[in-house]
């Protein structure tokens, strides 16, 4: 069977092709929480991986699940999955149920823990499998500040079980452990064999009145993300994409957006500026890198703040630098409808026709009195929100 979708629901599921003479599955033990409704629709039918059970045996179902992260889907038809607490889950279709693969000991605070996972492309062969995972171990930086790191690491998995002793650690990314938020964490192949990972801006939101994160007064580094997503020479706030090597090594590919020995810089990155790039896939044809990223909280634009907070969903066909945290970028034509007017003739929608550049003021007193986006209000035409 291929592969079409995911989802997480009540339970957390995955939708798969069905052959024609396929019927509904049978139903789980009366301990787990179903999904109410039908269970198929057309050749989509659901499987259950996991479900929230009775673990203490009050008869109530418990919360058992907790925080799945990231899954992938191996050609010989077994599902691995993962959950923020440092579980590696598998669902064997021929026993139609998931056991423990493994268990990461990882610090899973401030958003942190087991964040993203990949197979190797070579997997059924290898049986390698990429982790993306935050150490448990807090140090302290040159400062004295609470400091961690999250890794990419490749693994062996023997017998169905995780090999912890066949670690190869392939990135390391320095995090500051004094503040929340913003980790990202996925895992990603392209079809040239180059492993990408998403990484947050490791940087608190909440002192910016939703706006973001500019912040250069001594010791607030931590609501700050300069440091990180505006930052070549840091790790934070960006996707990278290496090379895993068959011994253990990266290399870095050709075109990553600073070319290996740019002084200043890390040649791991591919694109920076972003926020909290949370989930990300590459185009098995174009080879294009599309990313979820979770935006600031500001309801509207402000000419001494910056823009209104805006989730984004973004397209890179080569390395680039995404403006964040500085700038708001906009780079496809796009058509937002903001709500249903009472009176549509006398209404606006807000409409980008085309393509938008970062305004970046050459200093930063310009840059505070500058709106950094403009946008263009026109009248509706057509669709309107309810």
């Amino acid at each position: 069977m291929k592969l079409r979708s995911f989802c997480v629901m009540g339970a957390f599921c995955i939708a798969l092709s069905l052959k024609a003479a396929d019927k509904q599955a049978a139903p789980a033990e009366k301990t787990y929480a179903l999904p109410s409704g039908p269970q198929v629709d057309g050749s989509f039918r659901k499987v259950i991986l996991d479900a929230d059970k009775d673990i203490d045996g009050d008869g109530k179902v418990d919360d058992s699940i907790k925080d799945p992260m990231e899954l992938s889907v191996a050609k010989d038809g077994r599902v691995f999955f993962i959950e923020r607490a440092g579980l590696i889950k598998m669902w064997d279709p021929q026993t139609k149920s998931s056991s423990l693969a493994g268990k990461m000991e990882v610090f899973t605070g401030l958003e942190d823990g087991l964040l993203g996972m990949t197979l190797d492309p070579n997997f059924t062969r290898n049986n390698w499998i990429y982790l993306y995972y935050s150490i448990p171990e807090t140090t302290h930086d040159s400062n004295g500040k609470k400091a961690g790191e999250n890794r990419l690491s490749r693994f062996t998995l023997k017998n169905g079980q995780l090999d912890h002793s066949s670690e190869k650690v392939l990135v390391k990314v320095a995090t500051q452990r004094e503040e929340c938020c913003h980790s990202g964490g996925s895992v990603n192949f392209d079809p040239d064999g180059n492993i990408y990972v998403s990484v947050g801006d490791n940087t608190n939101p909440f002192g910016s009145d939703g706006y973001a994160p500019i912040d250069e007064r001594p010791g607030r580094s931590p609501w700050d993300a300069q440091k990180s997503a505006a930052n070549a020479n840091d790790l934070r706030g960006k996707i990278l994409r290496v090379h895993p090597e068959a011994d253990g090594t990266i290399t870095i590919p050709k075109g990553n957006l600073f070319p290996v020995g740019t002084p200043g810089t890390r040649p791991e990155i591919y694109v920076m500026g972003n926020r909290n790039p949370f989930r990300i896939n590459i185009d098995s044809k174009t080879k294009f890198v599309y990313w979820g990223d979770v935006g600031p909280d500001a309801g509207s634009a402000n000419p001494t703040r910056g823009p209104a907070g805006f989730d984004e969903v973004g397209q890179r066909e080569k390395p680039d630098f995404s403006a964040g945290p500085i700038s708001l970028r906009i780079t496809n034509p796009i058509l937002i409808i903001i709500s249903k007017p009472k009176n549509p003739a006398n209404s606006s929608i807000l409409s980008i026709r085309s393509m938008i550049r970062p305004i970046i003021p050459a200093s930063r007193s310009s840059l505070r009195r500058s709106l950094l986006l403009f946008i263009i209000r026109i009248r509706p035409r057509l669709i309107f929100q309810q």
